[in-house]
C-alpha cells in the first residue's frame, strides 16, 4: 500500500490468438509511453488454455513490453485460473512481472497466492478484485486490493487503507461493516459496471452513465435501488 498514486492502466484486455496478443502488447506499450506506471494483463479468454499456453502468452508480453506488468486473475470472465503455482512461474522468470490482481470469490486462493511468493518475492504486490477482501488481504500480507467502490466512495476506501496502515484494527472494523453493506451493489444488475456509473452520477460526479454496447445502463428501478443503497450507507 504505497503512499503514491500508482496509474495502471488495463490496457491488455486481449482474447486468443497471435493477433490479439499483438494488439496486447501494442496497447501496452502505448499505456507506458501516456504515463502509466504499469499495465494490468488479463489472460486470453473464451478457450480453456493449458498451463504451456498461458505461459507462453504471458511470457511473451514481458519480453516485448518493457515495464511493469500486473497479472490479471479473473477465472469467471477467462474460463481458468492462474493457480500459484503459474503465477509464481511467471514471477521468477520475468522481473517485470510485478504483482497481481485476484479477482476471486474465495480469499482462500488469494491467501495460497501470498504464501506461495511473498516468502521469496517480498515485493511482489498481491491485490484482491472483490473491496470486501480488503482486510483479510492485509492481514494475510497482501497488498490490499482494487476497489470498484473506491469510484464513488473515495473517501471509504482511502480511510481504509490509512486505518491499515495505522494498524487500527477497531477503525479496520468499521470500515469493513461500510463495505459489507455498500457490497450490495454489485447484486442491482446483472451487469455491474453501468451500476457502478449510476453511483458515481447520484454522487455527484459530473459525467455521464453511459456504457458500450450490449451493456445498458441502469433502469429506473436499477436507479431506486443504488440511491437505497447510497442513503443506508451514509453515502446521500
Amino acid at each position: 500500500m504505497s503512499d503514491e498514486a500508482v496509474g495502471v492502466c488495463p490496457a491488455a484486455f486481449c482474447g486468443r490468438g497471435q493477433m490479439e496478443l499483438d494488439r496486447c502488447v501494442e496497447l501496452s506499450k502505448y499505456a507506458l509511453d501516456q504515463g502509466a506506471d504499469g499495465v494490468v494483463v488479463i489472460s486470453p479468454f473464451y478457450i480453456n488454455l493449458p498451463d504451456s499456453a498461458v505461459l507462453n502468452f504471458y511470457g511473451q508480453v514481458a519480453e516485448q513490453v518493457k515495464g511493469d506488468i500486473f497479472l490479471y486473475n479473473f477465472p469467471a470472465r477467462t474460463g481458468y485460473d492462474l493457480r500459484p503455482d503459474l503465477v509464481y512461474r511467471l514471477t521468477d522468470g520475468y522481473k517485470n512481472i510485478v504483482g497481481i490482481k485476484d479477482t476471486v470469490g474465495d480469499m482462500g486462493h488469494t491467501r495460497a497466492v501470498i504464501r506461495k511468493l511473498k516468502k521469496d518475492f517480498p515485493d511482489f504486490q498481491i491485490y484482491s478484485g472483490f473491496d470486501e477482501f480488503f482486510g483479510h488481504n492485509v492481514l494475510s500480507g497482501g497488498d490490499g486490493c482494487i476497489a470498484g467502490l473506491s469510484n464513488f466512495a473515495p473517501e471509504l476506501a482511502a480511510g481504509y487503507v490509512k486505518a491499515a496502515r495505522r494498524n487500527d484494527l477497531t477503525e479496520m472494523c468499521r470500515y469493513q461493516q461500510k463495505i459489507d453493506g455498500l457490497m450490495d451493489i454489485y447484486g442491482v444488475g446483472q451487469q455491474f459496471i453501468p451500476i457502478i456509473k449510476k453511483a458515481m452520477v447520484l454522487r455527484g460526479i459530473s459525467m455521464e452513465p453511459y456504457c458500450a454496447q450490449p451493456m445498458l445502463a441502469a433502469t429506473e428501478k436499477e436507479t431506486e435501488e443504488i440511491r437505497r443503497i447510497l442513503s443506508e450507507g451514509g453515502l446521500l
